[in-house]
This record gives C-alpha cells, sequence and structure tokens, in this order.
C-alpha cells in the first residue's frame, strides 16, 4: 500500500480515536468543534456513527446553515481520507467479493450513466450511500468531482436536519433513542454483512 494510503488510514484513526477521548473523558471543546471531528468518523465510506440525530440535536441550539456548514468541512475531510484509503483498496484483489454484491452491482448501474449526479441524489436522499462511494472509489471517479458532489448533497440534507431540530422541539431523550437504534441496527444488521462480504 501507498504512503498516502497508510497516512489517510492513521488519520482516520487518530480522529475516532479522538472523538472517543473527548465522549469519555468529558474534556470541554466548543460544541461546534465537537461536531466538526465528529463529523469526520461519522461520514465515513463504512462508519458506525449516524449524523442525523446529532444534527437534529444540535440544531437546536445552532443556527441550522452554521451547523450544516460545520457538517460539510467535517464530510469533505472524511472524503479526503477516504478516497486515499478505499482508492487503493478497491485497486487491489482485497474487495473483489464486495464488487460481486448485490449492491455493489445495482450502484454502478446508476453510476454508469450520471456519476456525480448518483453520488449528489445518494447523499442527499436517505439510501444506502456507502455502495455508491465504493463505485467511486473503485472506478477512480476524479477525487475534485468526488467532493464537490459530496458537498452538493450532504449540505441541503445536513440544513434539513437541522433545520428540523431547530423549528420543532423534539425532546433530547427521543433524539438519543434515535441515535440509540440507528447505532444498534448497523452494528447487528450492517456491519456483519461488511465484514462478511
Amino acid at each position: 500500500m501507498t504512503s498516502t494510503f497508510k497516512i489517510s488510514l492513521i488519520l482516520l484513526l487518530g480522529i475516532i480515536s479522538l472523538v472517543a477521548f473527548i465522549s469519555n473523558f468529558e474534556v470541554y471543546i466548543h460544541p461546534l468543534f465537537n461536531f466538526f471531528l465528529y463529523s469526520i468518523p461519522s461520514n465515513a465510506a463504512i462508519s458506525l456513527f449516524p449524523h442525523e440525530p446529532v444534527l437534529v440535536l444540535l440544531g437546536k441550539s445552532f443556527d441550522p446553515l452554521l451547523l450544516a456548514l460545520v457538517g460539510i468541512l467535517g464530510t469533505i475531510v472524511a472524503g479526503i481520507l477516504d478516497y486515499f484509503i478505499f482508492v487503493p483498496l478497491f485497486s487491489s484483489s482485497v474487495v473483489d467479493k464486495l464488487k460481486n454484491t448485490t449492491g455493489y452491482i445495482r450502484a454502478t448501474r446508476w453510476f454508469d450513466q450520471q456519476p456525480f449526479w448518483t453520488i449528489v441524489i445518494a447523499g442527499f436522499t436517505p439510501i444506502p450511500f456507502f455502495p455508491f462511494k465504493f463505485v467511486a472509489f473503485s472506478t477512480k471517479y476524479p477525487i475534485g468531482k468526488y467532493l464537490l458532489s459530496l458537498v452538493i448533497g450532504r449540505y441541503p440534507r445536513y440544513y434539513l436536519l437541522a433545520l428540523l431540530g431547530y423549528s420543532f422541539n423534539i425532546p433530547e431523550t427521543l433524539i438519543i433513542v434515535v441515535f440509540i437504534i440507528m447505532l444498534m441496527f448497523f452494528m447487528i444488521q450492517l456491519l456483519p454483512q461488511l465484514i462478511k462480504r
């Protein structure tokens, strides 16, 4: 593997460790900077961390436009790290089995027709996003276009989620319960399938 791959992987793991450290030891960091850090692993190609409940929760306290901007900055960092981690992986035989999965094949059909807009639409909608990311990595889709499509697709999504928290008095307990359910769903349903493949 290239040095860029190794550096990107170390940075991503370091950011995840930093988020875990901050969460466990009650280190005070401004909530927006904390959200920026959280946005990186929560928008990685394979992530355990849902960003939706966090955006709704923080939307109760911060301007939705600002919150969406902070989230998109984290997403750009995640996109860069993902690109330099997964493009080399998809160039090797490590992920050949993944390329034969139904989700990957379906995502490829859409991607082959309109790659840029496929990423935009997948980034905005609640459909699973990771198959489209993987197709982009496996085809070595240009990083500039990839990051631009992430921004165009994700920013309105983040804004609407933050606006939901800002506009409606959703109980924090409900948001936390949704967060836990999403986390459990991923760990029980999706993660074992990804590991198996």
